[in-house]
């Protein structure tokens, strides 16, 4: 039992240096999500299959702009978001840069930060890096432009975000550190 939980103590605390060096690179520690890489994840080449990476950048977005959510307009904001009601958001198109191979085991840690605003307010830019624990380097980074959407109409929200939204990530942007949900 003591070799299994060794390895997987060291990956965590090596986790903490991957969450100093996003939150002294402005990334947005609400962001921060973990993700072990399973076994499964692996792909002929010894290495996690390009497309799973993907997947772990989206699913950090999503808990983010969920969490987002929630402090602009509570659960309820926050439920519609992700079940696309109201105005909610779309990815347009997304770049990934794919640095280094990652192999099991392996913790990583994705982390977002907004870019600064597009002159189109229906625009959302965002950045991701994914950090791995074993290697203590960047070894993803990702470029994602979301269009605001509104999904009663079938069309962009071309005033983009709701007020309340755009407020926090007007916030966001500026680094100001917000406190957990009430």
């Amino acid at each position: 039992m003591q070799r299994i939980s060794r390895p997987i103590q060291i990956l965590t605390d090596l986790t903490k240096q991957g969450r100093l060096f996003a939150a002294q690179n402005k990334f947005d520690e609400r962001s921060f999500w973990e993700q072990n890489v399973p076994w499964g994840d692996i792909d002929s080449f010894q290495h996690v299959n390009n497309v799973k990476y993907l997947r772990y950048i989206e699913s950090g977005r999503m808990k983010w702009l969920q969490e987002l959510a929630i402090r602009a307009g509570g659960e309820q904001a926050a439920q519609q978001l992700l079940a696309g009601r109201g105005i909610g958001l779309i990815l347009k198109k997304f770049d990934v840069d794919f640095k280094r191979p990652v192999t099991y085991p392996d913790t990583l840690l994705v982390a977002h930060k907004f870019l600064p605003k597009s002159a189109d307010p229906a625009h959302l830019l965002m950045h991701a890096i994914i950090w791995s624990s074993a290697q203590q380097r960047v070894v993803t980074e990702s470029n994602a432009n979301c269009v605001w959407y509104d999904y009663e109409r079938l069309q962009k929200a071309s005033q983009g975000p709701p007020a309340s939204f755009a407020a926090v990530i007007d916030e966001s942007i500026a680094g100001v550190p917000l406190e957990p949900a009430a």
